[in-house]
């Protein structure tokens, strides 16, 4: 799912709504305004399934339990160019 508009539309109380009710044994909701982020989503997921930040890692913490990853304040984490996508 993906939540677009403007400030104050309302877009992370639909994400913390959607936080509350998820069925999955887990739900990371990793804070993009943090240190963790500057590293890109490898590192910030890393920071919240405490394992190495490395991509392989991270892969394997995800497959090991059913797992909703609510990503918000996405603006923040890279540029919106193709480039900043690929390098997050």
């Amino acid at each position: 799912m993906l939540a677009a508009g403007p400030c104050g539309s309302g877009r992370s109380s639909l994400l913390n709504h959607a936080a509350a009710g998820a069925v999955d044994d887990r739900v990371l909701k990793p804070d993009l305004l943090n240190v963790a982020w500057r590293g890109g989503l490898v590192p910030a997921l890393a920071a919240e399934l405490d394992c190495q930040p490395e991509r392989q890692a991270v892969l394997r913490a995800l497959r090991s339990r059913r797992t909703a990853v609510l990503l918000d304040d996405l603006e923040y984490a890279f540029a919106p160019t193709l480039a900043g996508v690929r390098r997050a």
